[in-house]
């Protein structure tokens, strides 16, 4: 594999507008660096995703390139996989697929239209009823909390996004925060790039706040594939069905890659998003480089015990090895008030098998060892 290219067209800030790609399969294209460092990376031989990932972001750290300014890179597999940003790209079609319309509706703010699916879909019909999602409040809460005001800037990283509703409210609800999103299932992917690009088109998005990956992420690259509960693309499972008949899952390939090998190495994620249906000790396995460097502040994620059990994983191995990087947890949302002080990892008898969890980073805490030193314990059970 070996980097590729852009030959670009800059714009009045220097930084490369758009490109003519070129190269064979398997080649990773590489588009929206700044203009001073192309000639610089021109030609260079990578081995791997991951390793051209790195030395690009070596090289942007070095000339000082924020998120801000222009979404500064792109990654692609050419012909497996392609980021996506609202300026530059067109809604990605899926087969079936097709917008109904309703609003996003947030306090104090013009309401938004957005892209949902039919009357059979559970999120969907939350937004047709109530114009909001009831988790995506807690979100913003938790971005802003402890900071005496509200938090201006940073990263929301968000895995699993659906059809965008969280992405939505973030984005408009806290100023200057750039969005990273990950959604694998192309229906999903569909509605979420449509209601992005509305927004961008009416003003309220910013070009160089957004890009979407449709991928998912895990702890080693592979295609497989994704069972997706009929009635409900917001109960889709990597790898295993849980709960149902088969019959009752639709099945859609997709890509998956661990995020160390995605996101640029320097940035800073205020929050992390996970809601990936039991697959989340996969993600934090693939993204143990940024776990480390104390890149990501806060980190919000769903546990859901019959999920993660099928992918041979449990609350405890998450709890474990969140605190071993240095995270103070707690359970967040409705049943946050039912808990146990003296225990408050333990949700309500109500919610035991299906509840969210906030992790916020306390620098210095971690127990794990310095650069070259072995751990004080290994917190993930191989697969």
């Amino acid at each position: 594999m070996r980097a590729v290219l852009c030959r670009p067209r800059l714009n009045s800030d220097g930084v490369s507008k758009s490109c003519v790609k070129w190269g064979s399969r398997g080649d990773v294209l590489v588009s929206r660096l700044p203009a001073e460092l192309l000639p610089v990376l021109s030609g260079v031989d990578v081995v791997g995703l991951d390793r051209m990932i790195k030395y690009l972001s070596r090289m942007l750290l070095t000339a000082d390139v924020a998120f801000s300014n222009a979404a500064y890179y792109i990654g692609e597999e050419v012909g497996v996989w392609r980021s996506w940003m609202p300026e530059r790209d067109d809604v990605t079609p899926a087969a079936s697929a097709k917008c109904s319309t309703t609003t996003l509706r947030l306090p104090g703010k013009e309401p938004l239209r957005m892209c949902i699916m039919g009357h059979d879909q559970l999120i969907s019909n939350q937004m047709r009823r109530h114009h909001r999602w009831y988790e995506c409040a807690d979100l913003v809460r938790f971005w802003n909390e402890g900071s005496g005001q509200q938090v201006r800037g940073g990263v929301f990283l968000e895995v699993g996004a659906n059809i965008g509703a969280c992405s939505l409210e973030v984005a408009l609800s806290v100023a200057n925060a750039s969005m990273l999103l990950f959604e694998p299932n192309p229906i999903n992917f569909f509605h979420l790039t449509s209601s992005l690009k509305w927004a961008y088109e009416a003003g309220r998005l910013s070009a160089a706040r957004v890009v979407a990956f449709p991928l998912g992420a895990g702890s080693r690259a592979l295609e497989t594939t994704m069972y997706e509960q009929a009635g409900n693309t917001g109960n889709s499972i990597v790898g295993a069905m849980v709960g149902s008949k088969s019959r009752n899952f639709i099945r859609r390939r997709i890509h998956v890659r661990p995020l160390d090998a995605i996101f640029p190495h320097g940035l800073h994620v205020e929050l992390m998003k996970v809601d990936v249906q039991g697959y989340e000790c996969e993600v934090f396995r693939g993204m143990r480089e940024l776990l480390a460097s104390q890149q990501v502040r806060k980190i919000h994620f769903e546990v859901w015990a019959e999920g993660l059990a099928a992918q041979n994983c449990s609350k405890e191995q998450l709890v474990d090895a969140l605190q071993a990087d240095g995270y103070e947890l707690r359970i967040s949302g409705a049943d946050a008030g039912d808990t146990d002080v003296s225990n408050p990892l333990t949700p309500s008898a109500k919610s035991k098998h299906l509840f969210e969890i906030e992790a916020r980073l306390v620098r210095g805490r971690s127990r794990r060892g310095r650069a070259g030193e072995a751990p004080t314990k290994v917190q993930w059970v191989p697969r």
